[in-house]
């Protein structure tokens, strides 16, 4: 009877888990169709973020294996069901999907997320109820992992402007779907050097700090729903170092990150009411992007100075480099950080509850310390609201490891 329940919720949840991947595939997106019909169909890792697309891929597919293990299929069966179903998708996506790119690399990486989606079935199985072998392993191999994602986030949310020359300026460029910005740009500067509407002199010679200025009047006080653009630096190959964009009186900005050179998603990020400006009277809008923060100065050229807006900085931000939906950073930051943080402090302390009470505090310890030092060792302040997060989720998962183990015969 059991086994019946167990296989009516693993069916239920394989047949679920394709309807994800459906509707995770099915998507167009016409911005990206310049971009992708450069990219050869027998490609592995594709794009400007192709190493972040394969970790999603096989990710997408893990919990496909690991149900039709639960189901009991064989290993062949599994490999042979997930290599059809990519090998689908892309036929799909190359025939019927405007800015979708089919190509071998997505059928591989989705095939490997099945398979090792199978092999990680007795893993998961044990960590339901893992011996203390099993508990004591797990959580050294989960602070190593998350210790190692937080390094690669202070190193990815790096500045990494390009040394390549010339840089291009192209103050109010007018780009696709744009809306023309209502009054005159009158200077655009990155650390006081001027970027003229053309091939830039000199490089900005930017170290772990990098200056945006921009001076300009505006004439109307309507605010456009589509973006403005007000700024972009770009290379030769127009890769893009630096945008300012506005929509509505929103800052959209954008730097490139070291993300970028090792093919992850590095976001935009939106500041809620950072372009404020009275019609007619001169502004100035100043963008510095320091090591552990940034922060926006926008103020009448002549009166007095506005408040300044400071946006931290965090080891915390690791999913903006893979999350496949959200390619901006904005209030609700805090949220997908809560989850992130949540998901790995929530697996270590499970598994540090079934090592006892004493032991379940001092990896506890370990952990927080290594998040702290982390951050310090790249100049991040340590932000409260983490810390609350990761403690309290850490906390609750290994009282009920705890209590399970205490009932455990």
């Amino acid at each position: 009877m059991i086994r019946q329940i167990r296989g009516n919720f693993a069916r239920a949840g394989a047949v679920g888990w394709l309807l994800v991947i459906g509707w995770c595939t099915r998507r167009s997106a016409p911005d990206q169709a310049a971009d992708i019909a450069r990219l050869p169909w027998y490609c592995v890792v594709c794009g400007d973020s192709g190493i972040a697309d394969v970790v999603l891929n096989i990710l997408l597919f893990l919990p496909l294996g690991v149900m039709l293990r639960a189901l009991g299929w064989s290993l062949k069966r599994t490999f042979a069901v997930a290599l059809a179903i990519s090998i689908g998708i892309e036929v799909f996506q190359g025939m019927l999907l405007v800015g979708r790119d089919a190509c071998v690399g997505d059928v591989l990486s989705n095939t490997l997320g099945g398979t090792l989606g199978w092999f990680g079935f007795a893993g998961l199985t044990r960590l339901a109820r893992p011996t203390s072998v099993f508990a004591r392993f797990g959580s050294i191999a989960t602070v190593a992992v998350m210790a190692s994602l937080w390094i690669a986030t202070g190193a990815g949310l790096q500045p990494s402007l390009t040394d390549d020359a010339p840089w291009i300026g192209q103050p109010m460029h007018a780009g696709r779907g744009k809306q023309p910005f209502p009054g005159t740009l009158h200077q655009a500067t990155i650390d006081g050097i001027n970027v003229p509407n053309e091939e830039m002199a000199q490089r900005a010679p930017w170290r772990d700090s990098i200056a945006i200025e921009l001076n300009a009047t505006r004439n109307s006080a309507e605010l456009f729903t589509r973006g403005i653009v007000l700024l972009r630096i770009v290379d030769t190959a127009h890769t893009v170092e630096v945008a300012v964009d506005q929509r509505g009186d929103d800052a959209w900005l954008r730097l490139r990150l070291r993300a970028a050179d090792w093919k992850l998603h590095y976001p935009r990020w939106l500041v809620g009411h950072a372009m404020r400006m009275t019609p007619g009277v001169p502004w100035r809008f100043r963008w510095t992007w320091l090591p552990d923060r940034f922060t926006i100065v926008n103020e009448p050229i002549a009166g007095p100075p506005n408040p300044i807006i400071s946006v931290p900085l965090s080891i915390g931000l690791g999913w903006t480099f893979i999350h496949p939906f959200v390619n901006q950073v904005s209030g609700s930051r805090l949220l997908w950080t809560a989850l992130w943080l949540g998901f790995w402090f929530g697996l270590l302390g499970w598994l540090a509850g079934w090592l006892g009470p004493q032991n379940g505090v001092l990896i506890g310890l370990a952990a927080i310390g290594t998040y702290v030092g982390v951050s310090l060792s790249w100049g991040m302040q340590v932000q409260l609201s983490e810390v609350v997060v990761a403690v309290g989720v850490y906390g609750i998962a290994m009282i009920v490891a705890l209590m399970r183990r205490d009932l455990s015969p």
